[in-house]
């Protein structure tokens, strides 16, 4: 009889592409793996969670269903008060999944949230974009080693600050550089269908928002920031206060960062233009300026200390250059708040002023 031919002797042997098919069913198994943990997650997987993906603030408002427990069956007001005399409480304000012993004023919120964590699973390519992200990891520890690695007065920040900085960069992208579906319901056209909602167009985004970085922190952040020490980084902020103070500047940044998503949706209605362009813009210029890529202490001619006030940098310079210890956390705290201040009275005001000037053309 012919000797019995492993998996792991017949891979090597292969060329570069049959290596790729042969590995393809593993793939696609770790692919299924995630994306059944996802729906688990969610709540997906039970008929009840598919009915909507908002709240309604009183039980008893769906007599043919009731939006915050998701439930597809009918309920009338007289078995909700039977329910309540029984139990002593709502039965949709412990409903099963997700939302479990969550008070009512926060049930649809963490619905919605654990909605959007759910529909990452359904397409394959969260898997790729991990991979490119990473690499994008690897690329600039290397570059950066070799741009400053034996020089060490060559810059602003030694070399080991720059690196904790390039990963923790990575670690909290998603927070750091603040998106929303907003581009994607302007594109769909499904906005006036949130405008619908029974909760605000700001809290609904976010509540979306927050499940997405719910899985995409313990899929790919915090394993990253786990391995980064075997990368030779060391991932710890520079003392415990700086991750105190870290933790403040994030929230303040995110913050920043929501004001700068209603500012620019408003800018796309008021200025009537594709919402791709503007999105692209926003995209460069974030880039550029609030220092997600590089350290705008690296920047030349003081462009660094002028993009530094900008609330571009508020969103990302800020809280990496608190948890590196590069700058003056009190500045830094100081020009955040006043950018929260400032943005978010002035997001409110444009958006209320151009929301009803939108116009969709179909297609």
């Amino acid at each position: 009889m012919r000797p019995a031919i492993s998996r792991t002797t017949v891979i090597p042997q292969l060329s570069g592409s049959a290596r790729t098919l042969v590995l393809l069913p593993t793939f696609f198994r770790v692919y299924r793996g995630c994306a059944a943990a996802l729906r688990l997650l969610s709540g997906r997987d039970n008929s009840h969670l598919r009915s909507v993906g908002s709240v309604a603030a009183n039980p008893t408002q769906a007599a043919h269903g009731d939006p915050l427990c998701g439930n597809m069956f009918r309920h009338s007001a007289a078995s909700e008060r039977m329910q309540r005399f029984r139990t002593g409480h709502s039965s949709c304000a412990w409903s099963q999944g997700p939302v479990a012993v969550v008070p009512r004023a926060f049930a649809g919120y963490v619905k919605t949230a654990a909605m959007s964590a759910g529909e990452i699973g359904d397409s394959p390519l969260f898997l790729l974009e991990y991979a490119l992200r990473l690499l994008r990891v690897l690329v600039l520890i290397a570059l950066w080693r070799i741009i400053l690695e034996g020089r060490p007065g060559s810059g602003p920040m030694p070399l080991a600050s720059v690196l904790t900085y390039t990963v923790v960069a990575e670690v909290f992208a998603e927070q750091l550089a603040v998106r929303t579906t907003l581009s994607e319901a302007f594109w769909h056209g499904t906005l006036v269908m949130r405008f619908l909602r029974p909760m605000g167009l700001v809290r609904q985004l976010a509540a979306e928002m927050l499940g997405r970085w719910g899985v995409h922190l313990g899929l790919f952040s915090l394993p990253l920031f786990l391995v980064a020490p075997l990368l030779g980084v060391d991932p710890r902020p520079a003392s415990p206060l700086a991750a105190v103070l870290f933790v403040l500047s994030l929230c303040l940044a995110i913050l920043v960062g929501l004001a700068m998503e209603v500012l620019f949706g408003a800018a796309v209605v008021a200025l009537e233009q594709p919402v791709w362009i503007i999105e692209y813009l926003r995209t460069a210029i974030a880039t550029l300026m609030s220092g997600s890529l590089l350290p705008l202490a690296y920047y030349p001619w003081g462009l660094g200390d002028v993009f530094g006030w900008l609330p571009f940098a508020a969103m990302a310079w800020a809280p990496l250059a608190i948890f590196t210890g590069t700058g003056s956390a009190a500045m830094l705290l100081l020009s955040q708040t006043l950018w929260v201040i400032v943005l978010w009275p002035l997001a409110d005001w444009l958006w209320r002023s151009n929301r009803e000037k939108l116009v969709g053309y179909g297609g």
